[in-house]
């Protein structure tokens, strides 16, 4: 075989073995490390709802998403008239998680006030 063949091996055989490298690298990742990449994406941003029922307007919802350098901050809030037939009754619920960038629970709080 001639030297500029067994050049074109050498060349393909490098290259095919680092196509197998990047297929592993890529397939083959730690979840920590996807849970951070993912963390990275996440954009802030807050959402409210009107929680109603049988049509009447009884109340608030909302979430909110922070992201820091640390972590994530995720908080629920859910404020009601829990009134019914009786005295009229204010009841909120508020839960605080915060997530490190690769998505491990650091903190988990929950307030009741049944009013």
């Amino acid at each position: 075989m001639s030297r500029r063949g067994l050049t074109a091996i050498a060349v393909l055989g490098l290259w095919a073995i680092g196509i197998a490298f990047l297929v592993r690298r890529e397939l083959f990742r730690p979840d920590t490390e996807i849970f951070a990449e993912m963390g990275l994406r996440i954009t802030p941003g807050a959402m409210f709802y009107a929680v109603m029922r049988d049509g009447d307007h009884i109340g608030f919802a909302s979430s909110t998403i922070d992201t820091t350098e640390t972590g994530i901050s995720i908080v629920d809030v859910v404020v009601t008239d829990a009134g019914g037939n009786g005295p009229a009754r204010r009841a909120a619920t508020r839960s605080e998680i915060r997530l490190s960038r690769g998505m491990r629970l650091q903190e988990f709080r929950l307030e009741e006030d049944a009013g």
